[in-house]
């Protein structure tokens, strides 16, 4: 299975779960052009269940499988964690089969796990939005990291 994770876009900061700012936008397209680019379709989408994660989402996918993939329902937080990742593999894999590329969206606790776990010689900037991993793997074999695009930086100070 071919799970791919990506951060969402900067936000407006109003006290709530804000909205993908213009250049947050700019940064998701950026992110789906990249996954494009590099051959990686994605056959499905999940979000969190934040405006900025779905809003992401969608506008990676536009770019990066143009004739659109399986949107799944949103879930609350991703896998931050080994036990948690595998059990959401697992799922995944049993679901949609083991063919099945997962465009994941959530957030930087994520990137900081996947980044501690299976990305330690590829590290992003942690103001960057839209970093990419990409992961392949399965429970049973492990996972590994086999690329990464690294985000977008901030237009400006106060993004995030």
């Amino acid at each position: 299975m071919r799970l791919i994770f990506l951060r969402h876009g900067a936000r407006v900061h109003d006290g709530r779960d804000g909205a993908l700012t213009d250049h947050g936008c700019r940064q998701a397209t950026l992110a789906g052009i990249w996954l494009r680019d590099q051959g990686y379709r994605p056959t499905h989408l999940q979000t969190t269940e934040t405006q900025r994660a779905i809003g992401t989402g969608a506008l990676a996918v536009a770019q990066a499988a143009p004739s659109g993939c399986a949107v799944l329902p949103p879930r609350s937080g991703m896998a931050n964690n080994p036990v948690r990742w595998d059990r959401l593999a697992a799922e995944l894999t049993t679901r949609l089969g083991a063919d099945a590329t997962v465009l994941l969206v959530g957030h930087q606790p994520t990137q900081d796990f996947i980044e501690r776990t299976w990305a330690r010689d590829q590290r992003v900037p942690a103001q960057n939005h839209c970093a990419v991993f990409v992961i392949d793997g399965e429970p049973e074999t492990g996972w590994q990291c086999v690329d990464v695009f690294a985000g977008v930086a901030p237009e400006e100070q106060g993004e995030g």
